[in-house]
């Protein structure tokens, strides 16, 4: 909300090709700095039988609904990757918060692989079906923007 108030020069943020993070940026500049993918996560040693069945749903830890990664996590439901069987166990506004609450063993969620470091206390679960390919981008307006601005996007883009 800030960069597209005018008030930051460039935004770092994840991107899905399949559904793009806000409108307005797709008048920006954009560059791909990296591929990342959004996964669901259990704590290491309990999968609560994901991808769950009616009689038995995985407790899920999910974004409030007015998040980027909400609306992805609904994005792969709606893709029918498979069948996902889940209840409501926890709601978070932050991906940091969100492996907090996967870590300490309450539910299965999704996040970026990005945002895992290597061997943490939770695991990838699934398999492809259950992933969706982002990428984390740069944006910037397409107007001109001064020789820093500039060397530093050129670096970017390098």
């Amino acid at each position: 909300a800030r960069y597209l108030a005018g008030d930051a020069d460039i935004l770092l943020a994840h991107d899905c090709p399949a559904l793009p993070s806000h409108e307005a940026l797709a008048t920006q500049e954009r560059v791909v700095l990296r591929a990342d993918r959004f996964l669901p996560y259990a704590a290491r040693g309990q999968e609560f039988g994901f991808p769950g069945t009616p009689k038995e749903p995985f407790p899920l830890i999910a974004y409030a609904q007015r998040a980027y990664f909400a609306r992805l996590f609904e994005h792969v439901i709606e893709r029918g990757g498979g069948v996902l069987s889940y209840r409501l166990s926890v709601q978070c506004d932050m991906s940091d918060v969100l492996k907090e609450v996967i870590a300490a063993g309450h539910g299965v969620g999704w996040l970026p692989e990005s945002a895992v470091e290597a061997g943490a206390d939770i695991v990838p679960l699934g398999g492809v079906e259950w992933e969706l390919p982002l990428e984390i981008c740069a944006f910037r307006p397409r107007r001109a923007a001064g020789p820093k601005l500039d060397a530093l996007w050129a670096a970017l883009k390098a």
